[in-house]
């Protein structure tokens, strides 16, 4: 399914011009490219989900989305895309322990443990987000790799196979 955005282009025509045909003939080129975009994120090479995340929630290929999480115990509620680098990769791990083992890429991963906390539980719910989960964000923030039980060999993997870092 599309996200509703995809509906704006159209929306601002048909105000600026009634005429429905004007607006078709103006619209479809846009939401046409629209529509490729969106598919390109999401069926690119660089997205992939492990196992399946509920309906609704960010899956690979999304943007992840925007929320203020208390990222350490007894910590300041932050924005999360101010805390995150936009210059490596983000593992955002939720209800389960840090990964053990090499996650490859070598300090372009960077591990961000979210811990229990009724503000997080809130925001999690809100994204559609279950507990547990885990989302490799991309430098341009949107999912690379994502499931429900984080395994660094499928993490090294994917950072390897897909991302060609660390061969």
């Amino acid at each position: 399914m599309l996200p509703s955005d995809f509906a704006f282009p159209l929306e601002v025509v048909q105000y600026d011009r009634p005429d429905i045909n004007v607006g078709i003939n103006q619209c479809m080129p846009i939401a046409h490219a629209l529509v490729l975009g969106y598919l390109r994120i999401r069926c690119n090479a660089l997205s992939q989900t492990l196992e399946g995340p509920p309906d609704g929630a960010p899956r690979a290929g999304d943007r992840f989305p925007w929320l203020k999480l208390r990222l350490r115990t007894n910590g300041y509620v932050e924005d999360v895309f101010q805390v995150l680098d936009d210059t490596r990769l983000n593992l955002i791990v939720v209800g389960q322990p840090m990964p053990g083992g090499a996650l490859g890429g070598g300090d372009l991963v960077r591990v961000h443990a979210v811990p229990d906390d009724p503000v997080n539980d809130a925001a999690f719910e809100r994204a559609k987000i279950p507990r547990p989960a885990f989302h490799l964000l991309r430098p341009d923030g949107h999912v690379g790799l994502c499931g429900t039980h984080v395994d660094a060999a499928a993490i090294a993997r994917y950072v390897s196979d897909r991302l060609h870092i660390g061969n």
